[in-house]
């Protein structure tokens, strides 16, 4: 009975060490979700970052980075603290974002941070997620111990991402949709090639090609440009149904390679078999920025920038009735059709000035509701001065109407799934949404297939982040008193066995 009651004795005394011992050494775990940059490979250089898993301790990315993971806001995201970074030698980069509802209006967050990590390669893991409070109290602590002169280096926080390494994918094959509105009265309606009058063709976009896959940043900007395209689709066929005194065909674009240079699009312009569309057409509108500046940027091809003065004349016009003002930017050629006047319509001038892209710095700019419907009724009103012979007074965007197509489908469209390239091929929730808008509002309603092949991407899928909190302070007490429970229990062992051998001799 004895010997039992020590064998429990010293089997509870082990316990209570170990179970103390690892009590102490984490704390707690935390989870949250976490997304890795893109990897790709376009003309087979490799750009972003392909490397996943990270165990490591993290740090201000002010301090001592070696064999560590560096930890930024969104907003302190610049060129020389991105430089600091990799000079360094970190091991990670984490982007936090702050404050969701904020980033989710700032675009030119995210076109800066574009600017500054695409182009790259990185050998080493780029992450971004939200700032969760366990992330900001352990940045602000960082950042106050950076105001108290301290190092953030020895927190003992560490961060790990268990995620499979990305593969490299097959060529993207995407879908681009088109439909027409036609005068009533002309031959277009049973024979569209048959039409003698012109066209005025309206692009947008709605491929989205973010750094950071699947990472919820609020509607996409090419989206916007999309869901301005339906709006002026569905009010002109309204018109087109009503009136009679029509001066040209519309005809509307949305295209999935916007990112890719607008390839689908321009091979569609060059088809022989669209000769006689393209040979007619009197200039085409790309919606590329709306919604964030009254200042509006019209890129203009220069070598048929005489053939656009007419159409730029209308514009002038009409952005006085709406106080806007414009600038006009000439380019030296068209990604599209070097003989067809093509008007780029932005509010961004980062996207406009290719040239000088690198040596912008951009302002924020948040994305405004007003401004953007303005901006809708603008162009109506532009597209209607000029295809509208008649002195009826038709106000695009005057009078809403309620159908049982237009809002579920436009909502599905932009909030149903991510428009990320990889997301958006042929039979996706996207472009079933689409394909029923151009079906209701359009004519003679068409789709194109088209594969991308250049850039490759690899891969990808968000992540869960697990964080260590800090191991206790009292380590060394920890080890010197489970040392001496460990001497204890040897020598409570030992010794009962030394009883008991002289318990049997003695007997």
């Amino acid at each position: 009975i004895v010997s039992m009651g020590r064998a429990t004795y010293s089997f509870v005394l082990t316990s209570v060490l170990v179970l103390s011992i690892c009590i102490n050494l984490i704390n707690c775990l935390y989870e949250t979700e976490i997304y890795r940059m893109l990897a790709y490979e376009d003309n087979n250089v490799f750009y972003g970052s392909k490397s996943a898993s990270l165990n490591l301790n993290v740090a201000h990315f002010a301090d001592q980075l070696l064999r560590k993971l560096a930890l930024i806001r969104l907003t302190a995201l610049t060129e020389d603290n991105l430089l600091t970074i990799l000079n360094k030698k970190a091991s990670g980069v984490l982007i936090l974002v702050p404050n969701q509802q904020k980033v989710k209006e700032d675009f030119d967050l995210w076109a800066n941070c574009s600017r500054l990590l695409a182009r790259r390669t990185f050998h080493i893991p780029v992450y971004v997620t939200w700032e969760t409070p366990d992330l900001r109290e352990i940045y602000e602590g960082f950042e106050a111990r950076q105001a108290a002169g301290q190092s953030s280096e020895e927190s003992g926080y560490q961060f790990i991402v268990n995620s499979e390494e990305p593969k490299l994918m097959n060529p993207l094959g995407l879908e681009d949709f088109y439909g027409f509105l036609e005068n009533s009265t002309s031959a277009a309606q049973t024979k569209r090639t048959s039409s003698n009058l012109p066209y005025i063709m309206v692009v947008a976009s709605y491929d989205q090609l973010s750094l950071f896959p699947d990472f919820d940043n609020g509607v996409p900007e090419n989206a916007r440009g999309a869901s301005a395209l339906f709006k002026l689709m569905r009010q002109f066929s309204r018109l087109y149904k009503s009136y009679p005194y029509i001066k040209y065909n519309l005809l509307f674009y949305l295209s999935s390679s916007k990112n890719f240079g607008y390839e689908s699009l321009a091979e569609w312009l060059n088809k022989p078999e669209n000769s006689r569309i393209t040979n007619n057409l009197f200039y085409i509108l790309v919606l590329d920025s709306i919604g964030t500046a009254d200042t509006i940027h019209l890129q203009v091809v220069e070598s048929v920038a005489a053939s656009a003065f007419e159409v730029l004349k209308v514009w002038n016009n009409t952005a006085n009735n709406f106080n806007l003002s414009f600038k006009v930017v000439l380019t030296n050629e068209s990604p599209f059709h070097s003989k067809i006047p093509t008007i780029l319509f932005t509010d961004n001038p980062f996207f406009v000035e290719a040239g000088q892209r690198e040596k912008i710095q951009v302002e924020a700019k948040k994305f405004n509701a007003t401004v953007y419907r303005n901006h809708v009724n603008f162009i109506g009103e532009v597209l209607l001065n000029t295809i509208y012979n008649s002195s009826k007074n038709f106000k695009v965007g005057s009078e809403e109407f309620v159908d049982d197509v237009f809002a579920p489908s436009v909502d599905s469209f932009l909030y149903g799934q991510s428009l990320f390239v990889s997301n958006i091929g042929k039979g996706s929730a996207a472009n079933k949404e689409i394909e029923k808008l151009f079906a209701a509002y359009s004519h003679s309603p068409s789709r194109i297939s088209h594969s991308i092949k250049s850039p490759r991407l690899y891969s990808y899928k968000k992540a869960k982040l697990q964080i260590t909190k800090p191991v206790s302070p009292f380590l060394d007490l920890y080890i010197f008193g489970g040392t001496c429970l460990w001497l204890f229990v040897l020598y409570t062992v030992f010794s009962g066995k030394s009883d008991r051998f002289g318990d049997k001799k003695r007997r």
